[in-house]
């Protein structure tokens, strides 16, 4: 019985050649656990709601040895609970701060943002803003409605509160996704007030 490592995500050529090499590479170093390496992968069209269902299909139909994915936090999220209830590790990739929900001891996670997590994204920016003269009071937030959005969010608040910023517009906005060369996303519903750039 071969590992299977499971890849879910938009199965591009970037990411399944680089795990084929991977592959290549182990077993010809004769396999891992002296097993060959088996690579089982499944497009889950960058919607959550596949993803339960193709996680259910690699643990009980596929009977995968280890997961790699998937990719991105608004994947991984609903991959957890199937995950969990397996007992199986898996490595995330690209999921921002996802364990700070589950606290799961078989989740890694291949995004660096060090002990500060979602605070990590805009403490710089909030740095930057408190140096500023005059300092600026207000701030307003807008986010996808979407996992990832609100995970970032909930960490630029933390850094708003902690500078000293009021937050006068906190809004979430219908989820936007962005085709290959396409090179900018519409904000739809921002509202500001005149006034806070006054301030």
């Amino acid at each position: 019985n071969c590992p299977e490592i499971e890849y879910s995500g938009n199965p591009n050529p970037a990411a399944t050649g680089t795990l084929a090499i991977w592959r290549d590479d182990v077993n010809a170093k004769g396999g891992l656990l002296g097993r060959p390496v088996e690579l089982v992968f499944y497009d889950d069209q960058s919607n959550p709601s596949n993803v339960p269902g193709i996680y259910s299909k690699l643990l009980d139909v596929d009977k995968v040895d280890l997961l790699v994915g998937p990719y991105a936090t608004n994947m991984v999220a609903p991959a957890m609970p199937v995950i969990m209830s397996a007992k199986k590790t898996t490595i995330g990739l690209m999921a921002t701060y996802i364990n700070r929900q589950f606290k799961y001891p078989g989740y890694f996670s291949m995004v660096s943002l060090g002990e500060e997590g979602t605070l990590a994204f805009s403490k710089g920016w909030f740095e930057l803003a408190a140096a500023q003269n005059p300092k600026p009071k207000t701030v307003a937030l807008i986010a996808a409605d979407a996992e990832f959005g609100k995970t970032v969010c909930d960490g630029t608040r933390e850094n708003a509160k902690a500078g000293g910023f009021e937050i006068g517009d906190d809004a979430l906005a219908g989820f936007v996704r962005i085709e290959a060369g396409v090179g900018a996303a519409v904000l739809v519903d921002l509202r500001v007030a005149a006034d806070d750039f006054d301030e």
